[in-house]
């Protein structure tokens, strides 16, 4: 199971139909805009860099959201929060632009090789960058099976230079994992947080 569908299913599990905005923080490609408009959102995209090929984009800082207060429903963070420099403060931010009882969907890795980030987190840290909103789920995603999938994918593929080999011996990999292997050591954490 490749990143995007694992998360696409996350989405689809713990993101019900409403309206209202989604900010997709961190969008890239938009990876998740089709299957958010399907659910009743109004769809943007925000990211630091255009990507291309995807409308309903905002070039920004997620630093400095361009929203009013209390204007957004939903907020999607997949893999963006380790990137940023202040993640503290962009909690802040998508806190100020949330609406009453609106949502907060983050994904972030945890055992994962580098990849252009400052920042890993734990259980605790989710908790505490995320202490003014209600936890409704916090939770592994991923396990030590995804972890071993995904180093060993990454060894065949410096070792032959295929890229292509990392998904494919990555997705045979965490096919083994279950709740209690996600525990043992998780190769991400998913989050849906509740302003209140």
């Amino acid at each position: 199971m490749g990143k995007i569908l694992v998360q696409t299913r996350i989405i689809e599990r713990f993101c019900p139909p409403g309206d209202g905005i989604c900010l997709d923080l961190g969008c890239g490609e938009g990876p998740y805009k089709d299957l958010l408009i399907k659910r009743g959102y109004t769809y943007i995209g925000l990211d630091i860099k255009h990507q291309g090929g995807i409308k309903d984009f905002i070039l920004g800082d997620a630093h400095r959201l361009p929203f009013r207060r209390a204007s957004v429903k939903l907020v999607l963070a997949t893999h963006v929060l380790e990137h940023l420099l202040n993640p503290q403060k962009v909690v802040d931010e998508v806190y100020q632009i949330l609406e009453n009882k609106g949502k907060f969907i983050i994904i972030v890795p945890f055992a994962h090789p580098p990849h252009g980030d400052y920042f890993r987190f734990t259980e605790l840290g989710l908790l505490y960058i995320l202490r003014r909103f209600k936890i409704v789920v916090l939770k592994p995603a991923g396990g030590i099976f995804t972890v071993l999938g995904i180093v060993m994918g990454n060894l065949v593929a410096k070792i032959f230079g295929k890229d292509s080999i990392i998904r494919f011996v990555r997705d045979s990999f965490s096919r083994l994992d279950n709740e209690l292997t996600s525990y043992v050591l998780p190769s991400s954490y998913f989050v849906l947080a509740v302003k209140e």
